[in-house]
């Protein structure tokens, strides 16, 4: 079956299951354990780093709002990948732990956050009540997917797990931004100062490019890393939109217990104005993510 096939399957499942995560695996699924150091590629050149879009609190009620200066979009650079399809997860995992180069440590933080939660996945999704979109045949058929994807995963050990963290910060810091909420659940999102800007750099780039759920994460944990509150209320008010009206009637619900829910109504149009500013930002750069 075809990898396009496969992955509108999992669209099909929506967030009961995550396409990235299986999409992952099954691009280096491939029968053979062989290992072909002389695939390994380059290092990434890390971007120049680009600035948060930032509105500071006014100072008054009457302060016209500040337009955060606008980030133009580069070249999209080239995705994170899977090793080598005849590398098995485990020794791919084991190479990046003993001084492998950035990109095998971004790509070996993607596989052990992938395979965290896999055993067993299959089981459970056979037991999921169909759908109209999810017929029986459907989830029959991701299930066993998922169990292949699984036994890729059988080689990973509770110790090669204990190194996440510090690989995607290995990875993080050479530029390799996909691993940016690997690295942030790896650490709570307290990470170290140094540690700090470019964890929400990557974020931040996640988002522009057009990643689901990330303004979600940006809003509830982003002042953690230094946004200000109206910030914060930016990424959530785009969540909101982001989330359809479900969703929003919940995010709303729970905002007066936020750190950002109790805002003056000046910091309230500021957060607005950033928002939008934050959707075109979104809508010009290259989308590297279906949504």
């Amino acid at each position: 079956m075809s990898l396009s096939r496969r992955i509108a399957l999992l669209l099909a499942l929506g967030t009961l299951l995550g396409a990235t995560t299986l999409a992952w695996l099954w691009k280096s699924s491939a029968e053979g354990d062989r290992i072909d150091r002389s695939r390994a590629q380059p290092e990434r050149t890390p971007a120049a780093k680009e600035p948060l879009a930032a509105v500071r609190p006014p100072t008054g009620p009457d302060r016209q709002v500040q337009q955060p200066p606008p980030i133009v979009p580069s070249e999209t650079p080239a995705r994170l990948t899977p090793p080598a399809a005849d590398v098995d997860p485990g020794q791919s995992v084991l190479i990046a732990i003993h001084g492998g180069t950035s990109l095998q440590a971004a790509q070996a933080a993607m596989t052990l956050s992938n395979c965290r939660g896999m055993e067993g996945l299959g089981e459970k999704l056979r037991n999921l009540k169909p759908t109209a979109k999810l017929t029986p045949d459907k989830l029959t058929e991701v299930a066993a997917i998922t169990d292949q994807s699984a036994r890729r995963c059988q080689s990973i050990t509770e110790d090669m797990q204990t190194h996440l963290a510090e690989l995607a910060e290995k990875g993080l810091r050479a530029g390799y931004y996909e691993v940016s909420t690997i690295y942030g659940n790896a650490v709570n999102y307290r990470p170290p100062e140094a540690m700090r800007q470019p964890l929400l750099d990557g974020l931040r780039r996640t988002f522009v490019e057009g990643s689901a759920h990330v303004a979600g994460i940006v809003a509830m944990e982003g002042m953690k890393l230094g946004l200000t509150a109206i910030e914060a209320r930016a990424f959530h008010i785009v969540a909101e939109d982001d989330d359809g009206p479900a969703f929003k009637e919940l995010r709303q619900s729970a905002l007066p217990y936020l750190p950002f829910g109790k805002l003056s109504d000046a910091e309230v149009r500021q957060a607005e104005a950033l928002a939008e500013q934050l959707k075109r930002e979104r809508k010009k750069a290259p989308q590297r993510y279906d949504g």
